[in-house]
């Protein structure tokens, strides 16, 4: 997993951002790697939302996985 640390032009969690650090963005990547949650919540739907899709995705990569996310409040 490649983690940029300034914004590409994707939509796409990049380190240096105001809204949600690099601590909590990878803490929030291994929790729903190492959990493989059925379903999360997103409240917000910012940078939170882009990791948790970015850990998410590699979850799918390592075989069957299916996790429904909903977001309550899409800003991207």
């Amino acid at each position: 997993m490649e983690i940029p640390r300034h914004p590409t032009g994707k939509r796409e969690y990049y380190y240096d951002n105001q809204a949600f650090l690099s601590g909590d963005g990878e803490f929030y990547y291994n929790i729903v790697r190492h959990f493989k949650p059925q379903r999360i919540v997103e409240v917000g739907s910012g940078f939170s939302s882009l990791m948790a899709l970015k850990a998410l995705e590699t979850n799918r990569l390592e075989g069957p996985y299916l996790c429904r996310e909903t977001d309550l409040y899409r800003t991207f």
